[in-house]
């Protein structure tokens, strides 16, 4: 019971640093999982246990790094806070992440696809996702006033909590401007039903729609299936001259290493660019002579 009312300190202690709710569930959940095993084992609530349960989770339960990563973070943030201090060794790192190949569509194939979902406010909703290049956690929690006059949107709920503004591309505010006119929204932009005052949107309700017109026209993808309308965005804003470090920013990356991986071949994309501009082919041969 002790340990209990210790985990419930602890998520009320995530909840006041302001971290987003399903991060609090997840360090809750892993923090919770390892404090009742430590004690099913006899270990003790401290690194050396923690590194037996954490190479449990890897060799015994099998996690994928992606996983295990998680299980990690949260378990160390745990640690952490129950001894006070964050100065100690685990003698565990975290996974490194198999590179997967990521599906890329053709701008074609992603109107083909588009124009496929048979909801027009799902339609709407995953179009914006691609024109934007958004999460989906981004997506669900845009509101109203979130279109600003100038021209610009406000992404509120971007990964590690942080808000960014980002210029609003024409076809996009006009998709947004036809929905309100139709829906009138009030809070939440994209609400289940259409309500205007209604719930947000669910993730599955997307989900769905896109894998259904994905397999529509024989694309399937396995994992989210919204995430390969940004990475597709990605590798469509590089192919029309959009520079990296404004592909960074609109995507929310905090590194630019991150939005490099979405990119993969770079050679391809810069299509018959050179690699490096001769910036002297025009001056006279005899100046510097």
């Amino acid at each position: 019971m002790k340990h209990e009312d210790e985990l419930i300190a602890f998520k009320r202690d995530l909840q006041v640093q302001g971290l987003r709710p399903r991060t609090v569930e997840v360090y809750f959940y892993y923090g919770r999982r390892c404090v009742r095993w430590l004690l099913a084992e006899g270990y003790g609530l401290d690194a050396v246990g923690v590194r037996a349960y954490l190479t449990h989770l890897a060799s015994d339960v099998g996690y994928v790094a992606s996983t295990f990563n998680i299980a990690f973070n949260a378990i160390r943030r745990w640690l952490a806070w129950h001894l006070g201090y964050d100065d100690f060794d685990l003698g565990v790192k975290p996974q490194r992440r198999r590179a997967v190949a990521r599906r890329i569509l053709s701008r074609g194939e992603v109107q083909r696809v588009l124009g496929s979902v048979t909801t027009r406010r799902l339609r709407v909703a995953l179009s914006v996702l691609y024109g934007l290049g958004l999460r989906l956690t981004e997506l669900r929690c845009l509101q109203v006033q979130d279109i600003e006059p100038d021209g610009m949107i406000l992404i509120r709920d971007g990964k590690g909590g942080h808000p960014r503004r980002i210029a609003l591309p024409v076809g996009v505010r006009d998709l947004l401007r036809n929905y309100w006119r139709r829906w009138r929204p009030t809070g939440l932009f994209f609400t289940a039903n259409g309500i205007p005052d209604g719930k947000g949107l669910a993730g599955t309700t997307l989900q769905d729609a896109l894998r259904e017109a994905l397999q529509a026209h024989g694309l399937r993808q396995k994992g989210t299936c919204t995430h390969v309308l940004r990475h597709s965005f990605a590798h469509h804003q590089v192919a029309a001259g959009c520079d990296l470090r404004s592909l960074q920013h609109c995507l929310g990356h905090k590194n630019l290493n991150t939005t490099l991986q979405y990119l993969g071949d770079l050679d391809a994309l810069r299509g018959d660019r050179p690699p490096v501009v001769d910036l002297l082919g025009d001056v006279p041969a005899g100046l510097f002579s």
